[in-house]
């Protein structure tokens, strides 16, 4: 935000958000791919918050393929500055925290101690998504 000038939506969130939004633009559509190998008989390896896509827990990879989906969904909303983006945002990140606490327990059970960086990020992300929630609901853009 050059001299508090704000002209987008996008102009609120800071360059790490913005970096995040457009790596899960790119992690969504090439999840889709993923799929696709995966329904063709081959495991791809791909992982987010401790669940990997090829691992033998039931389901991983659809909890993974899922994840990047939601994260895909949202960024989109961010990026194309949708008026919920936010809202979804946070919803979100409480789902990806969700899952690395999981991750973890189920680490912990397997005898492995692991701590999830990805809590730290998200939990950021939250703190300042709530920060901006008001302004970027109430923004209207001036022609």
């Amino acid at each position: 935000m050059k001299n508090n000038v704000v002209k987008r939506r996008r102009d609120f969130l800071p360059i790490w958000i913005k970096f995040f939004t457009i790596f899960f633009l790119f992690g969504g559509l090439l999840s889709s791919v993923m799929l696709i190998v995966y329904l063709f008989g081959h495991k791809p390896d791909f992982e987010i918050y401790g669940f990997n896509g090829r691992t033998n827990y039931p389901y991983s990879f659809f909890v993974v393929f899922l994840s990047f989906a939601l994260n895909f969904i949202v960024a989109y909303n961010l990026w194309f500055e949708k008026r919920k983006a936010i809202y979804y945002a946070i919803v979100n990140a409480k789902i990806g925290i969700a899952f690395c606490l999981i991750s973890f327990f189920i680490d912990l059970v397997n005898d492995k101690i692991m701590f999830r960086i990805e809590i730290l990020f998200l939990l950021l992300f939250i703190f300042h998504l709530k920060k901006i929630k008001e302004n970027w609901e109430s923004f209207n853009y001036q022609k």
